[in-house]
Parts: structure tokens; sequence; C-alpha cells
């Protein structure tokens, strides 16, 4: 069993050292590309950077539209959802804002 207690042992621990290794590539990378030392090791480290970052925003995107397709076929959710948007509409209502619906 893993002590908890310990920092080092934490999920989080792991997601910021994640953290820190990115800012420092991007840190590094960023300084050798202002001071004009570019390699060829620093332009494959943009171009996987930048496909990296294509890449899971295209994934993102994609899950994104996946769960609006499925979205329906989760009634509760969706009674849950227009119910706050009709309250939110009553509200605006209420206050003097118009709202075409």
């Amino acid at each position: 069993m893993k002590d908890s207690s310990n920092p080092l042992n934490s999920l989080q621990h792991k997601k910021l050292n994640k953290i820190y290794w990115l800012l420092i590539f991007l840190i590094i990378s960023f300084i050798a590309w202002v001071t004009n030392n570019n390699s060829k090791l620093i332009t494959w480290s943009f171009t996987i950077l930048l496909w990296l970052l294509v890449s899971i925003g295209s994934f993102l995107l994609g899950y994104l539209g996946f769960q609006l397709i499925l979205f329906n076929d989760k009634q509760d959710a969706y009674g849950f959802i227009l119910k706050d948007i009709n309250e939110a509409t009553e509200w605006l209502q209420q206050h003097g804002i118009t709202i075409d619906t």
C-alpha cells in the first residue's frame, strides 16, 4: 500500500513534474529561438510540440463532437440542462433582458 501522506507518491506531484519538465523545455527552446541559436534539435522540438498541440486539440474536438452527438441519449442530463436553460431565461426576463428562443 502506498503512503498517500508523502507528496512524492501522489498523483498531483507526477502531474506537476511533467508540467515542470515541459516548462523547462519550452524556456530553453524559446531562449534558443530568441538568440537565433537554431539547431536541428530545437527545430524538431518545435515541430513535435506543434504536432502534439494539434493532435491533442483534434482529439479533444472530436471527443466533444462525439459527446454532443450522444447527448440526446442521456435523458436525465438533457432534462436537467433544459430546466437550467428555462430557469436562466425566466431570470433574465424578470430582470428586463429579452431573449429570442
